[in-house]
């Protein structure tokens, strides 16, 4: 581990942008191995980093300081106001991860890339058969998507220009044999075919997903809906780059997520939208678990202004996101409900009878991350979970 380098600000940062500023450190560079803020007078004077590559300490030092200008600095405080809490519970399971870990139910191939068994894996298909319960209740057809999403489709939604640091692209060898010639002739099994591949590739055409939705979106393109309205369910695997990886089910590259998304006029998004959020909170106090749903601040609205759209999004609690605890004081977000009002549809030509406008909403949740908090809360012996989960599940367990 390199000598760690102090950061100074030019202006302290006041406290509420903390939280901030941790989740954004580690995108400022890969050479960044570990931080610590310095506080100071009551706010956060500066960021302490060690690097890989101690050479490069100036350069990092000054991508911090225009992170905290550019970005962070310029955010205004926007307290997280609870919409409805679920009651605390007494005891957590110590060292899940670990635990599951031992017990090969949650094996970490790669960094962010997580093999699941036994208990998690029987609570992410429990409790998806839930979610699509609700689904059908709302009258919604199920869609199995393809994994590949167009580039230019993740563009028109928005993401790429508000999320870069998410995104994950899809290539393939350019189709000329003489690549094919080169690109084998420089092949050698076991060695570095990452180092060279990019040379040899084509355009970055497709994208592995980063939420299940935005094939809704593209699949309605163009489209006049008869009744003004229609509702899609669907379960997918989906592709978030994170800065850094823990062992375990709480922070991962590739994980699973089932989404319920309504198109219709913006009193139908927005009551179907509250009437869920009653529903699942009602499934969540059956299970005995604890934790929250806030109004979130994590921009749904793209482009470049972006705290300033964060700061829209809070005051117009266009997202309510769903934290359940993994511990007495730390939860992790494990859905949310989003209303969109016409971003989509007018993206994607989505309208009703004689162009009418129409919104969109969805509500998502993310399966790993859900049984993960369910075993946190209940443990890992089938024994002691709560009744409402049916005899197979606990056998399958």
């Amino acid at each position: 581990m390199s000598t760690p380098v102090a950061v100074t600000f030019a202006e302290p940062l006041a406290e509420h942008h903390a939280d901030d500023l941790r989740r954004h450190v580690y995108y400022v560079s890969e050479d960044i191995e570990e931080f610590r803020l310095i506080r100071e007078g009551g706010g956060v004077a500066g960021v302490e980093i060690s690097l890989a590559d101690p050479g490069r300490a100036e350069e990092v030092a000054d991508k911090v300081r225009r992170l905290v200008v550019d970005d962070i600095a310029r955010r205004r405080e926007m307290p997280n106001r609870v919409v409805w809490r679920l009651p605390e519970r007494a005891t957590y399971a110590p060292d899940l991860a670990g635990r599951l870990r031992a017990m090969r139910a949650a094996t970490t191939t790669a960094p962010g890339l997580t093999a699941v068994s036994g208990a998690p894996l029987a609570l992410m298909e429990y409790f998806d058969r839930r979610f699509r319960e609700l689904a059908r209740e709302c009258g919604a057809t199920e869609v199995r998507y393809p994994t590949l999403i167009p580039t230019e489709v993740l563009d028109r939604c928005g993401y790429i220009e508000s999320f870069p640091q998410l995104m994950m692209f899809a290539t393939r060898l350019r189709g000329d044999i003489d690549n094919y010639r080169a690109f084998t002739d420089r092949h050698a099994p076991g060695g570095d075919v990452a180092s060279y591949v990019l040379e040899h590739a084509g355009p970055a055409e497709y994208c592995l997903p980063p939420a299940t939705c935005f094939h809704v979106y593209h699949q309605h393109e163009g489209m006049r809906l008869p009744t003004g309205r229609t509702t899609v369910t669907a379960a997918a695997k989906v592709f978030r780059h994170e800065s850094k990886y823990e062992d375990g089910l709480e922070r991962l590259w590739d994980f699973t997520m089932r989404e319920i998304v309504f198109i219709g006029d913006r009193d139908h998004v927005r009551e179907r939208r509250q009437a869920l959020m009653e529903k699942v909170r009602a499934l969540l106090e059956s299970h005995q678990l604890s934790g929250h749903c806030e109004v979130g601040n994590d921009p749904f609205f793209v482009g470049a202004d972006f705290a300033a759209k964060m700061t829209l999004q809070s005051l117009s609690e266009s997202k309510y996101e769903l934290r359940l605890h993994v511990a007495p004081d730390r939860t992790i977000a494990c859905g949310s409900f989003n209303y969109h009002d016409s971003f989509f549809t007018s993206r994607f030509d989505i309208s009703g009878p004689d162009s009418t406008d129409l919104a969109t909403g969805c509500v998502a949740f993310g399966l790993e991350r859900l049984a993960f908090a369910f075993l946190c809360q209940h443990g890992i012996d089938p024994a002691g979970w709560p009744a409402t989960v049916p005899a197979d599940i606990r056998c399958g367990g």
